[in-house]
């Protein structure tokens, strides 16, 4: 079970799961089955099992976001974004443009690799409506926490209600 340590950390989660959600809306929009991560070993298969930034094909693949799941970047969970990354690749890359991240790590291979992960953000017709998703994404940010504030300080009348009540009997 995931612990928020604040209000940021539950609309942070909001957040995520909303672009989860436009994912599934995303592919579906282009006529796809939703992504999911069963459809991992066919996106493998695509980059011939190895890591699609430094070609790496002797480790367990993850599955990487080239656009990044959160409010500032508003990746999806979606066909065309989610790419095979080795573990260093993707923890080095992280949050980062990832054909800044590609050009550093691929070398002599670097146009190659380009070519092949613009073919397959093609191939999946991976295109969000950036400018929409941001403006849900800010108001979803800002109602999540105040819901989330307005649904504690219900809880504590609530609980001290019960407290005092308890104590009168």
């Amino acid at each position: 079970m995931v612990v928020a340590k604040g209000i940021s950390d539950v609309s942070n989660f909001a957040v995520r799961i909303f672009l989860q959600k436009m994912g599934v809306a995303h592919d579906e929009s282009k006529g796809f089955s939703p992504y999911s991560k069963k459809n991992f070993r066919e996106v493998k298969e695509y980059f011939n099992n190895e890591c699609c930034f430094c070609g790496n094909n002797q480790i367990k693949l993850t599955g990487d976001h080239l656009i990044p799941i959160n409010k500032t970047s508003l990746g999806l969970e979606a066909w065309g974004n989610v790419v095979p990354a080795c573990s260093e690749c993707n923890s080095q890359k992280h949050s980062k443009d990832w054909v800044l991240f590609l050009n550093n790590v691929a070398g002599s291979q670097s146009k190659q690799r380009q070519k092949k992960i613009e073919g397959f953000i093609a191939k999946y017709q991976y295109s969000p409506d950036v400018d929409a998703i941001r403006i849900a994404v800010e108001e979803l940010y800002e109602e999540s926490g105040a819901i989330v504030l307005e649904l504690i300080r219900l809880k504590t009348t609530r609980a001290l209600a019960r407290s005092n009540q308890m104590a009168i009997e």
